[in-house]
């Protein structure tokens, strides 16, 4: 259990589960500690049986107890650590009402000023709470194409033939980067340094006209 130098790495402080809308936070950090104690220990190829009873025996009473209250202690052979974490994630995640996370999914449109990347972390993030199992990336495909705020990219993406959820997110990136380049003109009395534009895209200013709204077509 000792490290190279003979020292031995204490234990995580006992997962605090007396308020409940935190439980699922601190769960996060102490199974990060955990991992890191059985790691800096040695311990992490020992056995399952042996990393259960660590796990009970550092974890704290509360913990313990309400271990005990769903039946997983020692002597009922929970299995390994991680049935451990998931059985307390599980008991006090709060459970979503999947309609409602839908109507959440399908009610977002693009805010008035809001960069693409924000809505389209926020689509993915919705989606995954609505359950669509193999049909997600199609729904997020479909919320882009009719939630973008712009509604002439919005035409051009509902006419272009075979529009996968990838080229969907390089049209709206692509658009959002013109919109930004004429900005640039219209504030600077028409003229623009390149270089501050590919400082905030990237190369892919290179695909696009300084001073016009044509960008590469996507095949």
């Amino acid at each position: 259990m000792a490290q190279s130098n003979g020292q031995v790495v204490p234990a995580p402080s006992p997962l605090d589960i007396s308020e409940p809308s935190m439980v699922i936070r601190n769960l996060r950090l102490f199974k990060s500690k955990f991992q890191l104690y059985l790691l800096a220990n040695d311990l992490e190829e020992k056995s399952d049986k042996l990393k259960v009873a660590i796990l009970l025996s550092v974890i704290g009473d509360e913990a313990y107890e309400f271990l005990e209250s769903i039946n997983i202690t020692s002597d009922n052979n929970p299995g390994c650590v991680k049935k451990i974490f998931h059985e307390i994630q599980q008991y006090y995640e709060p459970k979503g009402n999947v309609i409602i996370e839908q109507l959440k999914f399908f009610r977002r449109y693009q805010e008035e000023g809001e960069a693409f990347d924000k809505f389209l972390r926020d689509i993915r993030n919705l989606a995954k709470r609505c359950e669509f199992g193999n049909l997600e990336e199609n729904m997020v495909r479909i919320r882009l194409v009719l939630g973008v705020k712009d509604l002439g990219l919005q035409e051009r993406l509902l006419r272009a033939p075979d529009l996968s959820l990838e080229k969907t997110i390089d049209h709206c990136k692509s658009a959002e980067l013109v919109r930004y380049q004429q900005h640039l003109l219209t504030d600077n009395g028409g003229l623009v340094e390149e270089k501050n534009v590919q400082k905030i895209y990237g190369d892919k200013s290179n695909n696009l006209k300084i001073g016009g709204s044509s960008q590469t077509q996507h095949k």
